[in-house]
């Protein structure tokens, strides 16, 4: 694919929110005489299908049943973000919802139908209702497939394994220097909108349910061209990553607990009734708390998952990914033994603020997805929320974006930009540091001490020669830092921000 020295719109990311924001894109400019079309990349750190939209297994949740409602979904949201989130665009994206689907179904999505021929809609977590709409425990990977299908009848192609490394504000738009992981060259665009779809932080921490090249680095770019960020220290730690001693992380899906499954107690009792009376389908932050509550009471690393009083024929349909990944990894069948499950990283609540219509407060840069904070989420993230996001905000900023009309053209510019500079980082300390200290249940002492080891760790690092892992690291070591000062920035516990004198 060859990169063109300038484009009106530049996409970082191929995920849900990436790629949803170029299909309406495209086909806003298909309507338009070819003289009028606005010209998009899109780019992927990676596979374009390594994303973390890919490996989403539970679903996406939307209000389409007869029994549900907007209002319905909207209240389970401030419920679960403490009502710290921003109800008008809360409203706005899960009113959006059911047309989102349709959506998503027009690109080629398929959803589990029940033997009446209607959606079978799953319960998840601090939902009322049954309202995920789910493809067995593979959906993201359906979509994803849905996704790069309609972008490439459009005729778009994503430009793989290029990776931003730094961005600079001009005038009339953003001067771009991609490193090509697979050339090992370097590249710079210009571009007069940039749109950040890179998903969240999750390899700050040692152990995530996030890809590997979900380090934050748009998160970071984002705010060296002083934008705004806003609660990066609110991370959502899934209730039940795999629990392995090799340390190989693995989602159990909150969708098996909505079929039934219990979490028990190294004596094999159901705990979650101690601790809030919705049980096993609590708000995550606060079934991730139990379960951290019950591992240190027994003195142990993990806590039980029991699924086998599910139907077997449920789990084979509908949980053939977990069977198979429990099996491969520790040997351990879930239909008929426990699974060892304990708390991991999973999503990032806060990132760069944006409006309604994904504008970030630097004009012309937006972010969708998990990098962004819209206000939706607020302190804790209803389950199965985020995959609607993406796709809602993508809409929604490429509206605006079409609104705008004809950009100012640069197709013959040369400018270039130095390489960023880089440190030589132990990143594998710097993990360390931050997840003992901003995990589930979070002192005040440790997190200031923490804080004080990784600035001492940032003065004493030395200049690197450049390379792709040497700039992650780097990026690594400042949102750590940053996440931190966040986090002792907030003085209450509030939803996933658990605060333990």
């Amino acid at each position: 694919m060859k990169i063109q020295p300038s484009y009106d719109v530049v996409v970082l990311g191929s995920g849900i929110a990436g790629l949803s924001f170029a299909n309406y894109f495209l086909s806003a400019q298909q309507q338009k005489s070819f003289d009028k079309r606005l010209s998009l990349l899109v780019v992927s750190k990676g596979d374009a299908n390594q994303t973390n939209t890919s490996w989403a297994q539970g679903g996406i949740a939307a209000p389409i049943d007869d029994n549900d409602s907007v209002p319905l979904h909207v209240q389970d949201t401030l419920n679960a973000g403490v009502y710290e989130n921003d109800e008008y665009i809360t409203h706005k994206i899960i009113a959006q919802a059911p047309f989102a689907i349709q959506d998503l179904i027009s690109w080629g999505a398929t959803f589990d139908k029940n033997e009446e021929g209607e959606f079978d809609l799953g319960l998840e977590g601090g939902h009322s209702h049954p309202r995920i709409l789910h493809h067995r425990d593979a959906t993201g990977a359906n979509i994803q497939f849905a996704l790069n299908n309609q972008f490439s009848k459009l005729g778009g192609e994503v430009k793989s394994n290029f990776v931003a490394i730094d961005i600079q504000k001009k005038d009339k738009g953003f001067s771009i220097l991609f490193f090509d992981r697979i050339q090992q060259t370097v590249h710079s665009v210009f571009c007069s909108q940039l749109i950040m779809a890179t998903g969240g932080v999750g390899q700050l921490f040692e152990h995530t349910t996030n890809t590997v090249h979900s380090n934050g680095d748009g998160i970071f770019l984002a705010e060296q061209l002083h934008a705004q960020i806003r609660d990066l220290s609110m991370i959502q730690f899934h209730p039940t990553g795999l629990y392995s001693e090799d340390g190989r992380d693995f989602l159990i899906t909150e969708a098996l607990r909505g079929a039934g499954a219990v979490l028990l107690n190294h004596n094999h009792q159901p705990f979650m009734n101690n601790y809030d009376e919705r049980a096993d389908l609590a708000p995550r932050d606060i079934v991730a708390r139990a379960i951290w509550n019950e591992m240190k009471v027994a003195g142990k690393n993990f806590v039980w998952l029991d699924a086998t009083g599910i139907d077997e024929q449920q789990l084979n349909n509908h949980f053939s990914t977990i069977i198979s990944n429990c099996i491969e990894r520790i040997g351990v069948d879930p239909r008929t033994n426990f699974i060892p499950v304990m708390p991991v990283q999973h999503y990032s609540c806060g990132g760069i603020i944006t409006n309604e219509f994904g504008e970030s407060t630097v004009p012309g840069l937006f972010a969708l997805g998990e990098c962004a904070s819209t206000g939706l989420h607020g302190a804790n993230r209803l389950a199965s929320n985020s995959l609607l996001e993406g796709i809602c905000m993508a809409k929604f900023a490429c509206e605006r974006i079409t609104q705008q009309g004809e950009f100012q053209h640069h197709p013959s510019i040369s400018e270039t930009i130095a390489l960023p500079i880089v440190y030589d980082v132990d990143i594998s300390v710097v993990k360390s540091i931050l997840s003992d200290a901003a995990g589930v249940i979070r002192k005040h002492a440790e997190m200031t001490e923490a804080l004080e080891k990784l600035e001492d760790i940032k003065a004493a690092s030395t200049t690197a020669q450049f390379s792709l892992a040497a700039f992650e690291n780097t990026v690594s070591l400042n949102l750590s830092i940053l996440l931190l000062k966040d986090a002792l920035s907030k003085k209450k516990s509030v939803g996933v921000h658990y605060i333990e004198a």
